[in-house]
């Protein structure tokens, strides 16, 4: 999909994230992962993979914005839930940087791990830069359709008092 429709930040997103698990299949793969600390390592990949919870409501999403010919509630749901669970990416790879990666520099060098660091350190920056740029449109696309939907149950409250009287 990411290719054909020229988004590469997607197919980026991919080789990273496949490039950062990969090792995880073995024990020295988790334990070079984490600087000897395999525990470490499945907690860094388990808080990571909690990340992609976003993925079925941006499928659900795109769904909807395919096959719908005017606004419904559940598109409005989806895009709360969605923006919520991007932002809530952003703070996940963001406490993982600040409180398991770069607390632990001094161990990656003693374990002469550098280059391992860097890619982990570069991965988790570039995913948390790219998951703001993601929940920033959707905040940007989000707000004036919201706006809409509270436009849109107003007329419908209006037009219930209206049937009422």
């Amino acid at each position: 999909y990411c290719i054909p429709q020229g988004d590469y930040l997607i197919a980026i997103h991919h080789a990273v994230m496949f490039s950062c698990y990969l090792p995880m299949g073995s024990h020295a793969g988790a334990a070079m992962f984490a600087a000897g600390d395999e525990v470490r390592a499945i907690r860094i990949a388990a808080r990571d993979l909690l990340c992609e919870v976003s993925n079925p409501f941006m499928n659900w999403r795109w769904y909807l914005m395919q096959t719908l010919d005017k606004h419904r509630f559940d598109y409005a749901f989806v895009n709360v839930v969605l923006l919520f669970t991007m932002v809530a990416r952003v703070f996940l790879v963001g406490y993982t940087i600040a409180f398991d990666l770069l607390p632990t520099v001094a161990l990656y060098v003693e374990e002469r791990q550098v280059v391992t660091f860097s890619v982990v350190l570069l991965a988790h920056v570039v995913i948390c830069l790219m998951s703001v740029k993601w929940a920033w449109r959707l905040v940007a696309g989000v707000y004036p359709q919201l706006q809409d939907s509270r436009m849109a149950l107003l007329l419908s409250c209006l037009d219930c008092i209206a049937l009422v009287h």
